[in-house]
């Protein structure tokens, strides 16, 4: 009405739930949409009579997940494949089967934040001040009394009409609600300064120090990583035997293996280069692994003559190196079991081109059939 304090909207008391719920069905029913009702404890029938069916949480969760799932694998698309790509094991750099966990964590972590980042939103959370709390009344909304409010933004609210409306339902007490600037403009003051405080804590915030790869005024290069001190070597990675770690004595490949060749020698070089090169090169060294038959660039047979005549080194260097598309190992496989794996290259060679002299006594009848259980090489 023209003079009249504007209201926040006006309330209604009930003794009873069923007071309450009948209320509000006759509340709906007379065109009302901007309703609330307040109870110590919930109410289903009063829900369903306001038909507050909002399910705009649930769709923005599932917009969540989906852009979850999408950022989840399309980081992973993007560091394994783009980015960085890392020969693990031979398999391509677009293996989604290990995409999934990250791209499932991230889905489950968006949708969460969503939920609840949502919840808050669209509820007008937190809120520290309501007009409803100016009313004494309203305190015992928690303990034995039901309300029921009708805000004045409803367009068919009118001051008289609502209040007239509000007594013939049978309420306890009808009470306005008034705007209470000054509890809001205290409570945001006290939360302003409550933030202003936290915000100066300083403790181990702000160290004098260098986070990774971070420039630097002090050093003359600009740069505050520093590199190793020239002449230092870590302990236990001096490598003096150039030609056990290089596979090669100046520019000449080396032709021997740098230790004895034995069963057990031969029995890990099969285990590594079960893991490592069967992707590519197959069990049998034909150059037609599972890599390969997916869309990787072939690699030669172990089998051709070229191959075959090369010296020991020739492999060592190719392992730690790598050549053309193969990457270089050196990371994933020590010295050791590079030699051991040239090892075992040679044992395949001469599987596919043995002769009657390599059989023992030249008589290929007289080779032993494999005990159960017994590796072949």
């Amino acid at each position: 009405m023209d003079g009249q304090k504007p209201i926040y909207g006006l309330m209604a008391e009930f003794d009873d739930a069923t007071a309450l719920v009948e209320a509000t069905k006759r509340t709906y029913d007379a065109g009302y949409r901007k309703v609330d009702a307040y109870s110590p404890f919930p109410i289903e029938p009063a829900w369903e009579a306001l038909h507050a069916d909002d399910r705009r949480v649930q769709l923005l969760v599932l917009c969540g997940g989906i852009i979850g799932a999408l950022a989840g694998f399309g980081l992973c698309y993007w560091t394994q494949v783009i980015a960085y790509p890392l020969n693990i094991g031979g398999r391509p750099f677009n293996s989604w089967p290990s995409f999934i966990p990250v791209t499932f964590e991230v889905t489950i972590l968006i949708a969460s934040f969503t939920a609840v980042i949502s919840m808050f939103a669209l509820n007008g959370l937190p809120m520290p001040y309501h007009p409803v709390f100016n009313v004494p009344a309203f305190a015992r909304a928690s303990e034995d009394r039901f309300f029921l409010a009708i805000e004045a933004t409803d367009p068919k609210f009118d001051r008289a009409r609502t209040l007239e409306f509000m007594n013939g339902l049978g309420a306890r007490a009808v009470m306005k609600l008034n705007h209470s600037w000054q509890n809001l403009a205290s409570i945001s003051i006290v939360a302003f300064l409550v933030l202003v405080v936290a915000g100066c804590r300083q403790d181990m915030h702000n160290q004098p120090k260098y986070k990774p790869l971070r420039a630097s005024s002090f050093f003359p290069d600009g740069s505050s990583a520093r590199q190793l001190v020239d002449g230092t070597v870590a302990r236990g990675t001096l490598q003096e035997d150039v030609a056990f770690f290089t596979g090669k004595v100046g520019t000449a490949l080396v032709k021997e293996m740098p230790f004895p060749v034995t069963k057990e020698v031969l029995d890990r070089g099969q285990q590594r280069y079960e893991i490592f090169c069967r992707p590519c090169h197959d069990s049998s060294g034909s150059g037609n692994g599972m890599v390969v038959q997916r869309g990787y660039r072939r690699p030669p047979s172990m089998h051709i003559d070229r191959l075959r005549n090369v010296e020991n080194g020739h492999f060592f260097d190719v392992i730690t190196n790598g050549f053309g598309a193969m990457p270089d190992y050196k990371v994933q496989i020590t010295a050791r079991d590079r030699w051991n794996i040239v090892a075992y290259i040679r044992a395949l060679q001469l599987s596919q081109h043995a002769g009657a002299a390599d059989v023992p006594g030249g008589d290929p009848t007289k080779v032993q059939s494999p005990v159960a259980g017994e590796r072949r090489h």
